[in-house]
């Protein structure tokens, strides 16, 4: 954790009656802060913050999302499985979450399953339409 993120940790404890800020504002500065240690490269300072906001909000989208990202770009692809599973369960209309399954359950090898997450994906509207999509569920 940066001097920064110390710092803002700390005013944000002074504010709360209880020294605990609201849960909405709580997992807003949580999910940043996993946003900002990703960039960053600190993959398990990231998966540190996501793992604290899902355990008080288990279908929170930016850390299930992140979560399963940090989970695939570290090769441990049933976890990433599982969180994009969640996601596309909890929020079915995110494209997003259905074509990332996909590409974990390619990663393990499960092509039928791969190509029903694929097929989700490209029947929901996705919330960017530029959403990458593999060149195999294209055709």
């Amino acid at each position: 954790m940066s001097r920064k993120d110390r710092r803002a940790a700390a005013a944000g404890a002074r504010r709360g009656a209880a020294g605990k800020p609201s849960g909405a504002d709580w997992s807003t500065v949580m999910f940043a802060q996993a946003m900002r240690h990703h960039d960053l490269g600190e993959f398990l300072a990231a998966e540190a913050n996501c793992r604290a906001v899902l355990a008080r909000d288990p279908t929170h989208v930016g850390c299930l999302h992140l979560l399963g990202t940090l989970a695939q770009q570290t090769g441990r692809f049933e976890e990433a499985a599982s969180c994009f599973r969640t996601l596309a369960k909890s929020r079915p209309d995110i494209a997003l979450a259905h074509h990332d399954l996909g590409m974990a359950l390619v990663a393990l090898g499960r092509a039928e399953e791969a190509a029903a997450a694929f097929e989700l994906a490209l029947s929901t509207k996705p919330i960017d339409p530029k959403m990458p999509m593999p060149d195999e569920a294209k055709t």
